[in-house]
């Protein structure tokens, strides 16, 4: 007889809920048993709860029952450590959006959290995508030898943007994003180098703009940025994250990694997906690395999950690695805002 499925709770309605209650919904581990939104929670957010709820067939819970064993967090990102906190304060397991937090303070809180309670506690990422997980094993398999410079893009398709973010304030606001399009984005780009190379980040120096977008000038968040980013092992990389006029894909959007090794380099794009291997002696291949789904990183959260909870099983994506991609992204702020490289606080 099968495991009885999780019960998950959505707390907040705000961004990607109504995607991940989609995702639940197809999940044979998971259930949906409710939506819930903080009582000091604005009216929107309310609102938007009661909406999600409609949708999704479950009722609005003014507290999140006793027996639910994953809540995933899906408020403005300013309030996600909050939330999550609450959540493993009243013992539950949690899976919060992109980004875990917007200030680096609050990610460690979170950090500190799951261990002194022994709860999982992860992050929505894209490092468990099928064309990263076999790029890494054609790295990890010596076909480009070591990694020498890496080149990433995370490119979102700024026509898209009034339906591609439910709320454009959820991006541009600070109070509610935390920052522009970096906070939004960059995480993506470091967890990618981090687990194709095994290298850390050590120091960021960036460049950001308002080239495109007026919603994003009238708020004073960047919509295109440019950044310098060096690694532990001396690699080096360079990190292109914005919201453009059109992403230079089929999709809403373009996210691509090449990384230039002693031997070969490789090229990944997830649009495909496909890993192309380029070799010194001028082999070439091209790898498809699975079909292409929107939902895929949080199919693959919600699998990392149910085996950490049902079975102790190790995650394949942390609290501390989502604490480390925003060491990054604050030390790419403080290089913008100085005008100089500015080290990456390295944790414990």
């Amino acid at each position: 007889m099968s495991a009885t499925p999780l019960r998950a709770v959505i707390f907040s309605g705000v961004r990607h809920a109504q995607n991940y209650a989609t995702v639940i919904a197809t999940h044979p581990d998971v259930e949906l048993i409710a939506i819930h939104e903080s009582s000091d929670a604005p009216h929107w957010a309310h609102a938007d709860a009661r909406a999600v709820a409609e949708q999704t067939g479950v009722p609005v819970v003014d507290s999140i029952p006793d027996d639910a064993d994953l809540v995933i967090v899906c408020s403005e990102p300013t309030r996600h450590a909050a939330c999550a906190l609450a959540a493993m304060q009243a013992g539950h397991h949690v899976l919060v959006d992109k980004p875990a937090a917007t200030t680096l303070a609050d990610a460690l809180t979170l950090r500190q959290a799951s261990r002194e309670r022994q709860l999982v506690c992860t992050v929505v990422n894209r490092t468990l995508l099928s064309s990263t997980r076999r790029a890494k094993a054609t790295i990890d398999a010596g076909h480009i030898g070591f990694a020498r410079s890496v080149d990433v893009e995370f490119l979102s398709d700024g026509a898209q943007f009034a339906t591609a973010v439910e709320r454009p304030e959820l991006v541009i606001d600070a109070s509610l994003a935390g920052g522009g399009e970096i906070m939004n984005f960059m995480g993506y780009c470091i967890d990618s180098v981090r687990v194709l190379t095994g290298c850390e980040p050590l120091e960021m120096f960036g460049y950001a703009s308002t080239a495109f977008s007026e919603l994003h000038r009238e708020a004073g968040a960047e919509d295109v940025a440019v950044v310098s980013a060096s690694f532990t092992h001396g690699v080096v990389a360079t990190i292109t994250v914005g919201r453009i006029p059109a992403a230079p894909s089929a999709g809403p959007g373009a996210s691509t990694v090449r990384i230039v090794g002693s031997h070969g380099h490789l090229f990944v794009d997830d649009s495909k997906p496909a890993v192309s291997v380029h070799r010194a002696n001028s082999e070439y291949g091209e790898i498809h690395a699975g079909p292409s789904s929107e939902f895929e990183a949080v199919t693959e959260m919600l699998n990392d999950v149910v085996g950490a909870i049902r079975h102790g099983g190790p995650l394949r994506y942390t609290i501390d690695d989502a604490a480390i991609a925003i060491a990054a992204i604050e030390a790419t702020y403080a290089s913008i805002e100085t005008g100089r490289p500015t080290p990456v606080e390295q944790l414990d």
